[in-house]
């Protein structure tokens, strides 16, 4: 009995051979955009990039940027091999200098199979989850959150500002698809509560403090806002993008 026990093959648990199937599927920005749709709630807009072996999608919920990645080209589940705590953690570090240099807290602590592995990376801006495939040895999916507001938020980019009016508009360059900081002041630099516009459509309204956050369009856009008889615009080209053609739209609307 004992020779047959030893024999029998040992099947991994369905359980975590589905989670593995699973994780391309879940993410906060889905969610939102699944709330969205079913009750008008949540972020309006999201970014959405795809190309024939890989998506992104980026959102603000609240005072936080989150972005999900997935790249299909770097998953091979037919390899169902294995990564020590050491390799995962040195394949994530090394694959984001700019965190890295932060000394972030890194975890490993839930299981998979099909050869996907987990390392989660805390620092003071933000929390990033990288799923490894351990064939490829490559993150083939990621989610990455960033504060936006408090003591640590994420540093903003260089504001293009337009001074004009006794309406004063800031808008800080980002990448695009990343989080995009609007900043509406008066002549004396007391916020402005008003509805801003990118290219022809409303994204929202700036808050007491007269901000609003959003995601950044992919090419060049205008930023515009009004307030009783004053109209101010800021045209902004996201980095990394040659200022050519303009959109006229915001991010793209999942709420119809």
């Amino acid at each position: 009995m004992k020779t047959k026990g030893k024999s029998v093959i040992q099947f991994a648990p369905h359980e975590y051979e589905l989670r593995a199937d699973l994780i391309p599927l879940r993410g906060e920005v889905r969610n939102n955009v699944v709330e969205s749709v079913r009750s008008g709630t949540g972020s309006k807009y999201v970014y959405v990039a795809t190309t024939s072996d890989g998506t992104v999608l980026s959102t603000v919920l609240g005072n936080k940027y989150v972005r999900e990645a997935y790249r299909s080209d770097y998953r091979n589940s037919s390899l169902d091999s294995y990564l020590t705590g050491r390799e995962k953690t040195n394949i994530t570090v090394n694959s984001y200098p700019w965190v890295k240099e932060k000394n972030p807290g890194t975890s490993s602590n839930i299981q998979y199979k099909k050869g996907v592995s987990e390392t989660k990376m805390v620092y003071p801006q933000g929390v990033i989850t990288a799923y490894l495939d351990s064939g490829t040895e490559k993150i083939y999916r990621e989610i990455q959150y960033k504060l936006l507001t408090g003591d640590n938020h994420t540093p903003y980019g260089t504001a293009i500002r337009n001074n004009s009016t006794d309406l004063h508009l800031a808008v800080n360059r980002t990448y695009p698809g990343g989080p995009l900081r609007i900043n509406l002041t008066d002549a004396n630099g007391d916020p402005v509560q008003s509805t801003i516009e990118i290219g022809e459509n409303e994204v929202g309204e700036t808050d007491s403090d007269g901000i609003l956050l959003t995601v950044s369009p992919r090419r060049t856009f205008t930023v515009s806002a009004r307030h009783g008889s004053e109209r101010v615009n800021v045209t902004v080209t996201p980095y990394g993008v040659t200022r050519t053609n303009a959109t006229n739209g915001p991010p793209q609307d999942i709420a119809g």
